[in-house]
């Protein structure tokens, strides 16, 4: 059996009609004609907005089969849908890559560096969560309280859960979610903090 290869240089998806002669030494002669479509790569081009820690990622080309969003080395999620909001949690998911699965199983990958501020969205003095272990209710205080201050509940794959605005610097939150650990992110003025509560239902 014969086996023959031809790279073709493509800007987007491409029917091309590929002839196949075939010839017997002194005797007769066959070809056929297959159309063949050569698929371009997806684009895995992406945006973010940063907020703090938080990362609002958006795919720039929708309708692939899969999104898998990467974080460092330690943090990985993958989806259907073009979205997903991410809190790093590390330096190392300072480093986010998306890789895009589309229809025709053809993969991309592209990777962006941000900046992961620890030390001010880990700043524990400007809000407090008790009691920390809990069971779904738990009191968050503010210290300085700004107009407008918002808190916001997230699951560890950055889906969010609840959002509520401050009018005092002390708010009750009530979860009714699974045993786990959640981040709770804080929005006052230009200043945000993410903080982990540990919540055990039985």
């Amino acid at each position: 059996m014969k086996y023959a290869k031809h790279k073709y240089q493509i800007s987007t998806s491409t029917t091309f009609n590929v002839s196949l002669l075939a010839l017997v030494l002194n005797g007769c002669a066959d070809s056929i004609i297959i159309p063949v479509t050569v698929y371009e790569n997806p684009s895995s081009d992406f945006t973010y907005i940063q907020t703090g820690n938080t990362f609002d990622l958006n795919a720039k080309k929708e309708g692939l089969t899969t999104y898998t969003w990467i974080f460092g080395t330690t943090d990985s999620i993958t989806k259907t849908i073009a979205t997903h909001t991410h809190i790093a949690s590390s330096k190392d998911q300072s480093k986010i890559c998306l890789a895009v699965t589309d229809l025709q199983g053809c993969t991309s990958k592209t990777c962006k560096t941000a900046t992961i501020g620890v030390s001010k969205t880990n700043n524990s003095s400007e809000f407090k969560i008790y009691p920390n272990p809990n069971a779904g209710s738990f009191t968050i205080e503010v210290i300085n309280l700004e107009e407008g201050t918002l808190i916001e509940v997230f699951d560890l794959v950055g889906k969010k859960i609840k959002e509520a605005e401050m009018l005092k610097n002390i708010i009750r939150v009530n979860l009714n979610v699974e045993s786990g650990i959640y981040m709770i992110k804080v929005k006052s003025g230009n200043k945000v903090w993410n903080k982990k509560v540990s919540i055990i239902t039985f």
